[in-house]
């Protein structure tokens, strides 16, 4: 037996405050588990609350129906027995406990489809949807409260460590997430929670209304007893619970729901009613005026949201979901037929001294691999984003006059969208190279606004006013026709805008982008050795940033890559406008990584390809698919008798080309284009995909980059291959830009 107890001789109780010793007030208990290697452990720990709060408690739970199950008395059940992925996911929401911003000390076990799917990438697990992650969380606690049933316990099992972790937080979430559910449908009202938390496990409703083998006692001690070990562990504790006497055993889960999934739908609404964009990190403050002090509260939340931000308590946290919802938002909406509507964005690049555009658009969860509708083909790259789709010269009036592809998801009909314009801002772009539409200009960032010929005098003459100088246009070739670029635009000052020009609005508000490093993911987590300089654009110039609370000097408009030197997790704030987490980590191998039993080179078909999102193009035109590896990387087999994996990089990072395989062609491959397809042959879309093949391959070649095989190749020159694909692309690129 150890003792837990350590250095602490007193406490308080967090239900009364009460202040004193620990065993005269407290008490202590023993608390077990069972190693990897079958070793029983029995731990000495204080009583989370106080003598007297216990004592009241007992006399409150004798009012109630007794329990489904009893309490059992038995072995501990030793960790072994719970399910791999159990446990897995025990270790990815205490990870997330630990990081998740923490108001006044306290913390939200809170989950939604989204979190528990952004949750699961960060712990480098494979990217899949919300309801994909949720139905994954769902089987791996039903898996392991089977276990518990058949052993013959109940939810008190769950009341011990494996390897140093509660086993609860798995089976706490669940419990979360059948709040977060709630709503009034044909089989229930919107506070029946026991029914639903019953259908997640997979079980019934026992004689007393709770699930088989709840326990009540049981279930309010894994909350107290996870939140006193993330206090002892990490300085926090879980948000208490709001007093109630006919339901104080729900009230724990309730309190880390600050919005059910009924609100949580309208969210999109709110956001296009009040004009932001996906992505967006607004200060809280501005966030808190448009949900309650603008017009009063959003309306078209129900009338439990509605006295959520009504509720000085509960206001703040809802709040910071709103927050945490928009940041993470992909811009899916519904529009009038209920059909789901996604935005197309406009890409710009510079090659070569010439703007280059690109429709890019987003791929929410649901939407096809392929959107065709003969005009244009969207064709699906990595997580949450369809391939660029060139725009050229001929292009002018549907830029105009708005885009609309409409094609069949997983759940009816989708939409990809871009409303018609004649004033399209531009600034850097976070995720991928160049800039990218976005709906205001921010300030000190250096931005480019793209516009029609009419509105070219009008635009001079507002940027003039916004930059303090003078914005010359210019008109490259290869821009769509009736179109100019002005670049660059630094805005300076707001002025008042002319009608028509409401997208050219200054806005101050900061956006953060990272620039180099070895970055895990979409997400803000960089590998040991390797962090980012981070570029602040917008905001106010005497904005402080501090990094955990220490100021620090912007150089060069960016914060320096020595201040995430260490593993950890480090908050950057600026001002009260904008709190961004940063994680570093050491590098690790997966918990799931097997050795690769890899055959002989002469007879292998399946062939190593690098981590990272890739695209990968044969040789012949039109040849192109994708891949999404973890870290590690992946073994993979190609179609393709040539396949190079290419990758363009983005902001701060090298382009590279990688050859994979290099059989020889069933036939040979005439660099002609014209022998092949002539321009005036073939769909729209068949050409649009030969000039999409082109372009990828284009777009590495004219960056510098690095080339090299996934393995060593007896015989093959790689550069020669290289560069016969480039001069195909380049060939190819010439004659469908020419055509009519």
């Amino acid at each position: 037996m150890t003792n837990g107890l350590g250095e602490q001789q007193v406490k308080a109780c967090p239900e009364c405050g009460a202040t004193g010793p620990i065993e005269a007030l407290f008490g202590t208990r023993m608390m077990r588990s069972v190693r990897a290697d079958g070793t029983e452990v029995v731990v000495e720990r204080p009583q989370s609350w106080c003598r007297q709060c216990r004592s009241q408690s007992r006399k409150a739970d004798t009012a109630e129906p007794p329990s489904s199950n009893k309490p059992t008395t038995g072995a501990a059940m030793p960790s072994q027995a719970l399910p791999e992925r159990y446990i897995l996911w025990n270790y990815v929401l205490i990870e997330r406990l630990s990081i998740v911003d923490a108001q006044d000390g306290f913390v939200l076990l809170t989950v939604t489809p989204r979190i528990l799917a952004l949750a699961l990438s960060d712990a480098g697990e494979k990217s899949v949807g919300p309801g994909e992650a949720e139905a994954d969380l769902v089987e791996a606690v039903r898996s392991a409260y089977q276990v518990v049933l058949n052993r013959g316990q109940d939810i008190s099992a769950f009341n011990m460590l494996v390897d140093g972790v509660p086993a609860s937080p798995a089976y706490l979430a669940l419990s979360v997430l059948a709040g977060y559910h709630m709503r009034t449908d044909d089989d229930r009202t919107a506070r029946a929670y026991y029914p639903r938390f019953a259908e997640r496990l997979g079980v019934s409703l026992g004689r007393n209304n709770y699930p088989v083998g709840f326990n009540g006692p049981a279930f309010r001690e894994l909350w107290q007893d996870l939140s006193r070990w993330l206090e002892e562990s990490y300085g926090r504790t879980l948000t208490p619970p709001m007093q109630s006497i006919a339901r104080h055993y729900v009230v724990y889960p309730l309190a880390h729901v600050p919005m059910r999934q009924v609100d949580i739908d309208r969210l999109p609404r709110f956001f296009v009613a009040y004009g932001y964009e996906p992505g967006a990190r607004p200060p809280l403050d501005k966030l808190t005026y448009d949900l309650v002090a603008g017009r009063g509260e959003w309306r078209e939340f129900t009338a439990a949201g509605q006295a959520a931000l009504r509720d000085p308590q509960r206001r703040s946290l809802v709040v910071r979901q709103v927050a945490y919802e928009l940041e993470h938002w992909d811009g899916l909406r519904e529009d009038s037929r209920g059909r789901r509507v996604a935005t197309i964005e406009v890409l710009m690049d510079i090659r070569r001294r010439r703007a280059s555009l690109s429709l890019l658009a987003r791929r929410p969860s649901g939407y096809p691999e392929l959107l065709d509708d003969a005009e244009f083909a969207f064709e699906a790259a990595e997580p949450g984003w369809y391939d660029p789709v060139p725009l050229g010269p001929e292009d002018g009036d549907l830029l105009r006059a708005g885009i609309r592809v409409v094609g069949q998801g997983d759940d009816g009909e989708v939409v990809l969208q871009r409303p018609s314009s004649k004033v399209i801002p531009l600034v850097p772009a976070e995720d991928h190279t160049g800039h990218v539409s976005d709906r205001v200009l921010r300030r000190g960032a250096d931005c480019a606004v793209l516009c029609t010929t009419d509105q070219e005098a009008t635009v001079a003459d507002y940027l003039k006013r916004v930059c303090r100088s003078e914005c010359s246009s210019r008109c490259d070739p290869t821009l769509p026709a009736g179109w100019v670029l002005f670049m660059p635009v630094r805005a300076v000052e707001a002025v008042a805008v002319p009608a028509g020009l409401e997208l050219l609005q200054v806005e101050s508000s900061v956006k953060l982008v990272p620039q180099g490093g070895l970055r895990l993911g979409r997400h803000w987590s960089w590998l040991e050795g390797a962090p980012p300089t981070i570029r602040m654009l917008g905001g106010a110039a005497d904005a402080e940033v501090a990094v955990d609370g220490s100021k620090v000097e912007l150089v060069d408009g960016a914060i320096g890559r020595d201040h995430f030197g260490h593993c950890g997790a480090y908050v950057l704030t600026v001002g009260n406008q904008l709190r961004q987490r940063v994680r570093v980590v050491r590098a690790a191998a997966h918990h799931s990584c097997r050795d690769w039993d890899v055959p002989d080179a002469a007879t292998r078909r399946a062939v190593p390809v690098p981590g990272g999102d890739w695209q990968i193009v044969g040789g012949r035109p039109g040849q192109r698919d994708r891949m999404s590896n973890p870290p590690g990387g992946a073994l993979a087999e190609f179609r393709f008798p040539e396949s190079w994996a290419l990758r363009v990089g983005r902001r701060g990072e090298q382009a590279c080309a990688v050859l994979l395989t290099c059989d020889e062609p069933e036939e040979p491959i005439n660099n002609d284009v014209r022998l092949v397809l002539p321009c005036g042959v073939g769909s729209r879309a068949e050409r649009r995909s030969w000039l999409q093949w082109s372009e990828l391959v284009y777009q590495v070649s004219v960056r510098r980059h690095e080339l090299g095989s996934s393995v060593a190749m007896v015989g093959v020159d790689v550069r020669a291959r290289w560069d016969a694909l480039k001069l195909r692309a380049r060939r190819i690129k010439r004659a469908l830009r020419g055509g009519p």
